[in-house]
C-alpha cells in the first residue's frame, strides 16, 4: 500500500521556521495578506494525497496558495452574510477561543517554567542505564498494607505472600522497569534497592504498594532512542509536578454551582433522545453511544425560550444559559457505553465540571492579555475563517438546486448520452474519537493492511465488518472532495479529514467512469443527471463568486517566493495536544479549490503572474 501520510504528536505551542523565511508575503488579495510561515504551517501539516509528487512541485504549492486566497475571500462573504451571528457558529468559535487561550496559560503557568538542571540529566541517564526486574504488593487499605509490611520486616516470604493474592493473577512474570515506565514515587523508592530488598508501602491515588527488586542489569551504552527519551521523561515530569501545583493553588476556595433542576432535566432529554435511535444506530453493548448535531438540536427545540434562556452554570460574572451550554454539547462529543439515566447523568455531570474548570481557565487567560498574543490570534483566525468558508459554502450547497426542467433540458441537448459522473470505491476508518483515529495511523504507517485497520477501528459495525469497505460513491455525491480522490491513485490513503461530526482517513480502492446511452430513458437517469449539474451548479457559483471577489480587490502573488520556499519532503499531518487537556488537528483540513484562477484570469486582461 502507498503510505500517503505520517503521524507526528506535538505538544502545545508550535512553531516551524526561522523568523527569516516567515516574514515574507507570499500573497496579497485586496486587505488579505499569507505570509510563509502561514502557508508553511498549514502546507506542511495537511494531509496531500498524491505521495508520487515531491510536496516542494511548484504546481502543488501554487495549488495549495489559491487554495487559501478563496478559502479567506468566501470567509469575507460569509461575514457580509452574517454568518458568525449565528448560534452554532458562535459556540464553534467560543470552544476554538477556549484551546488556544487555556493553552496559552497553561505554556505561560507550566512548560516556560520547566527547569531542567545537569543533576536531573546526569541521574536520567544512570537510570535509563538500568534494567530492575520487579514484582509488587497493593492493597487499597493503608492498615492492611502496613500490615504486610511488618510481615515482611520479620521474614515472611514476598513471594509466599503473593501467591495468596489477587494481584499475583498480573504477575505470573517479572515485571520489567526502566527510566519513565513507572510513577516516579515509585521509581524513585526501586532504583533504591539492591538485589532481594523491598520498598516500604508507597502510596498513590489509586492504593498503596509494595515492591521488591528481583534483578538489575546494566547497559552503559545507551541508543539514540534511550538517550532522547531522557529529557522527554525529565520535561514531562516536571511539567507534570507545576501543574500539579498550579491547579491546587487556582482552584482552591472556588465553588461553581449550576442549577440541579435543570441538570435533570438535561439529562432526561439527553435520555429520550437516545431511546428514539434505532439498535443500528446505536452500536453494540461495549461500544460507545454518541449523540450527533441533529439530536441536540433536537433537545434544543424541545426547550422552550424561556428554558433556554435559564441560567444553567452559575458563575458570579457572565453565567451561563442552558441554550450556550448545549450548544457547547454538540462540540464536546457526548458519549456514553450505557443509556441508563444513571450513566448519562455520570457522563453530563464530568462534562459539566470539566466545562466549569475549563470557562475559569480562559477567563484567567483573557484577564492577563493572552488573546492579544500574536500567535493566539493568528491560530484562532485560522480556525476561524475555515469554518465561515465551510459553512457559507454549506450554504450554498444547499441553496442550489437543480429542477426537473433543467434536468430534461440536459438529457435532451445531450442526445441521451452522457458520462456519469466519476465513480470512487474507498474504504474509510471514520471515528469520533481522535485518539483511535491517532492508533490507526500508527498501524497503517507500520504497514498494516487498511481493511484489517478498518476493521478495528471504524465506529459503525456495519462498515467495520465489511473492513471499512463502503462501496463506489459519486463524485457528485461528494463534490468538495473529489479533486482529492481525482489526484490519488489506488491503495493511497488520506486523513484525518474532520467529517461528519469525527475524522475520516479514506483509501481510494478503485476509480471508473461509465456512460449512460439510448436507449436509457429520461427516468433511469434523472437522479443522475441532478448530481451533475447540482455539483457543477456548486463549481461554478464557487469559482465565479471567488474570481469575482479577487478581481475587485486584485491578486499580487510573489511567484519566486513561492517557487524558492523550502517545505519539508515529508507529509505530515499533526495532531496538537493542548495545555490543560484537548486534542484535535493542528491546522483546518481544506480541499483543494485553484480552478477559481483560471476564471479570474479570463476576467482580467493581464496575467498577474
Amino acid at each position: 500500500m502507498q503510505k500517503v501520510v505520517l503521524l507526528i504528536l506535538i505538544i502545545s505551542l508550535f512553531s516551524l521556521k526561522a523568523n527569516a523565511q516567515n516574514s515574507k508575503v507570499l500573497a496579497e488579495v485586496g486587505d488579505i495578506k499569507i505570509t510563509t510561515q502561514e502557508f508553511l504551517k498549514r502546507y506542511e501539516l495537511t494531509p496531500h494525497a498524491n505521495k508520487q509528487k515531491d510536496i516542494s512541485n511548484p504546481d502543488m504549492k501554487k495549488d495549495f496558495l489559491l487554495t487559501l486566497i478563496a478559502e479567506k475571500l468566501i470567509a469575507k462573504e460569509a461575514l457580509k452574510n452574517k454568518i458568525d451571528t449565528l448560534k452554532e457558529f458562535k459556540s464553534i468559535e467560543d470552544y476554538i477561543k477556549n484551546i488556544y487561550l487555556r493553552d496559552a496559560l497553561y505554556f505561560k503557568e507550566v512548560k516556560e517554567k520547566v527547569v531542567i538542571k545537569q543533576s536531573d540529566w546526569e541521574e536520567g541517564k544512570k537510570r535509563i542505564s538500568q534494567k530492575l526486574k520487579i514484582k509488587f504488593l497493593f492493597s487499597t487499605s493503608e492498615t492492611e498494607i502496613n500490615e504486610v509490611y511488618k510481615l515482611l520486616q520479620n521474614g515472611a516470604s514476598f513471594d509466599s505472600l503473593l501467591s495468596l493474592r489477587d494481584e499475583n493473577n498480573e504477575q505470573l512474570a517479572l515485571a520489567e522497569v526502566t527510566f519513565g515506565k513507572m510513577h516516579p514515587d515509585i521509581e524513585n523508592e526501586i532504583y533504591k534497592l539492591s538485589g532481594g530488598e523491598f520498598t516500604k508501602p508507597i502510596k498513590l491515588k489509586e492504593g498503596y504498594y509494595i515492591c521488591k527488586l528481583y534483578d538489575k542489569t546494566i547497559n552503559s551504552d545507551l541508543t539514540d532512542s534511550e538517550k532522547s527519551s531522557i529529557r522527554s521523561v525529565i520535561q514531562t515530569r516536571k511539567e507534570d509536578s507545576l501543574y500539579q501545583e498550579f491547579y491546587s493553588k487556582f482552584f482552591r476556595d472556588i465553588v461553581v454551582n449550576v442549577d440541579t433542576k435543570i441538570f435533570v432535566e438535561l439529562a432526561e432529554k439527553i435520555k429520550e433522545q437516545y431511546s428514539k435511535k434505532k439498535e443500528s444506530e446505536l452500536g453494540k453493548e461495549d461500544e460507545r453511544k454518541f449523540l450527533l448535531e441533529k439530536d441536540f438540536f433536537e433537545i434544543i427545540n424541545s426547550f422552550s425560550k424561556d428554558e433556554l434562556q435559564s441560567i444553567f452554570v452559575k458563575f458570579s460574572s457572565s453565567p451561563i444559559s442552558l441554550e450556550s451550554f448545549i450548544y457547547f454539547l454538540i462540540m464536546e462529543n457526548f458519549d456514553v457505553y450505557n443509556i441508563d439515566i444513571s450513566s448519562i447523568r455520570g457522563k453530563l455531570n464530568y462534562i459539566v465540571q470539566n466545562y466549569i474548570q475549563n470557562k475559569l481557565l480562559e477567563r484567567e487567560a483573557v484577564k492577563r492579555g493572552y488573546q492579544d498574543l500574536p500567535e493566539i490570534k493568528n491560530d484562532i483566525e485560522s480556525w476561524r475563517t475555515f469554518y465561515l468558508s465551510q459553512r457559507y459554502m454549506s450554504l450554498i450547497y444547499k441553496t442550489e438546486d437543480v429542477s426537473s426542467e433543467e434536468a430534461l433540458a440536459f438529457y435532451n441537448k445531450t442526445n441521451h448520452t452522457f458520462e456519469k459522473p466519476m465513480q470512487y470505491r474507498i474504504s474509510e476508518i471514520y471515528s469520533k474519537d481522535l485518539l483511535k483515529i491517532e492508533a490507526a495511523l500508527k498501524e497503517l504507517e507500520s504497514g498494516k493492511d487498511f481493511g484489517e485497520v478498518a476493521s478495528k477501528y471504524h465506529d459503525v459495525d456495519s462498515i467495520k465488518i465489511k473492513n471499512g469497505d463502503i462501496g463506489y460513491i459519486s463524485s457528485s455525491e461528494n463534490s468538495l472532495y473529489s479533486k482529492t480522490l481525482s489526484s490519488m491513485k489506488e491503495g493511497d490513503y488520506i486523513g484525518p479529514i474532520a467529517y461528519n461530526e469525527g475524522y475520516s482517513i479514506i483509501m481510494l480502492s478503485d476509480s471508473k467512469q461509465e456512460s449512460l446511452s439510448s436507449p436509457a430513458t429520461y427516468e433511469e437517469a434523472e437522479s443522475d443527471i441532478k448530481g451533475i449539474l447540482k455539483s457543477k451548479k456548486l463549481y461554478d457559483r464557487l469559482e465565479n463568486d471567488v474570481a469575482s471577489l479577487a478581481s475587485k480587490k486584485g491578486v499580487k502573488i510573489n511567484t519566486k517566493e513561492l517557487s524558492d520556499l523550502k517545505v519539508t519532503d515529508i507529509n505530515v499531518v499533526v495532531f496538537r495536544r493542548y495545555g490543560f487537556g484537548g486534542q484535535m488537528l493542528a491546522v483546518p483540513y481544506t480541499p483543494l479549490f485553484s480552478n477559481w484562477y483560471e476564471v479570474y484570469k479570463k476576467q482580467n486582461i493581464k496575467n498577474p503572474l
